[in-house]
Formats: structure tokens, C-alpha cells, sequence
């Protein structure tokens, strides 16, 4: 909770998400998901207020077992409660696949962009994985172009496999 003129504010709330995931061939994959599709924010001083709700679609084409392209539309709901497209985004990824004894087992390169239609705003992006027996190190550059102040993101990561 926060305290703001001496008022506790608070909330709590639920929200439920659904996913579908659709193994067309084995280098093909179409999916679709939908957050808070079922959802409300309850607030101290009675208030309640329902989240709005977005739904993803997407694929996965795998050319060869090392090349891969990704495509993914955003939608999010309006003021109307119709969805709107928000956010297109699109990528490949180059995996080089070295031997499974050695430390770094695979090396994944990729690039990609987005097109935030809300935000008007267009993302470049370049990243890397390597992978080791039980985890990977990630690193990922972001581009934003025309918006009012350009900026660049860096993120890193690391996941666990177990």
C-alpha cells in the first residue's frame, strides 16, 4: 500500500490469461494469447476497475533447423472495449551449434523490429545467446526511432535450464 495525504491506497485483483499454441509441421507454429481477458482491480475506498484486456497472435518458421523467421500483432483494447492493433513486430535468428562437450554449446544471433502504432514509434534490435549445459547468458540492443527523444536500451539476462 501507499500513503498519499495521509490515505492508504491499496488494491488487489486477479487476472486470467489463456494461450493457445498450434503445431502446424514441425518447423511451423502459430499461436494466440489473450491477457486479463478475464480480470478486475479492486481499490481500498471500493472501487472497482476492470484491466484491458490484449491479444497476441504469431508464428514461428524454422527454414532450416539453425534459420528462423517470427512475426507477432499485438492488439490491445480500446476506449471503445475493441481491439485495436498495437504493436508489430517481426525477427529472425541464426543459431550456430558447436559440440555438446564444449563450454559454450550454441551461439544464437538475431535481429529484429517492431512497429508501435500507438507510440508512433519504430524498434531495431540485435541480440545474442550463448548456451551452456545448464544455462545461457543473453544480451539484447534496442533502437527506438521517431519518437520525440530516441533512445537505446540494453538488456541483459540469464536463464536457467533444469
Amino acid at each position: 500500500s501507499l500513503t498519499v495525504s495521509g490515505q492508504k491506497l491499496g488494491a488487489s485483483g486477479y487476472g486470467v490469461d489463456v494461450a493457445l499454441m498450434f503445431a502446424v509441421k514441425e518447423n511451423l507454429n502459430l499461436g494466440i494469447m489473450g491477457q486479463n481477458v478475464y480480470s478486475q482491480l479492486n481499490w481500498n475506498g471500493g472501487l472497482k476497475e476492470l484491466l484491458p484486456y490484449s491479444i497476441r497472435g504469431g508464428f514461428y518458421y524454422g527454414i532450416t533447423n539453425n534459420f528462423l523467421i517470427s512475426g507477432e500483432v499485438k492488439l490491445l483494447e480500446s476506449d471503445t472495449g475493441s481491439p485495436e492493433i498495437e504493436v508489430y513486430n517481426a525477427g529472425i535468428e541464426y543459431a550456430i551449434d558447436f559440440n555438446k562437450n564444449d563450454q559454450i554449446q550454441k551461439i544464437a544471433l538475431r535481429g529484429g523490429v517492431s512497429i508501435d502504432q500507438k507510440n508512433d514509434a519504430y524498434i531495431i534490435a540485435a541480440g545474442t545467446s550463448l548456451f551452456m549445459e545448464s544455462f545461457s547468458i543473453d544480451y539484447t540492443y534496442q533502437q527506438y526511432l521517431k519518437i520525440l527523444l530516441s533512445n537505446s536500451i540494453h538488456r541483459f539476462g540469464v536463464t536457467m535450464s533444469f
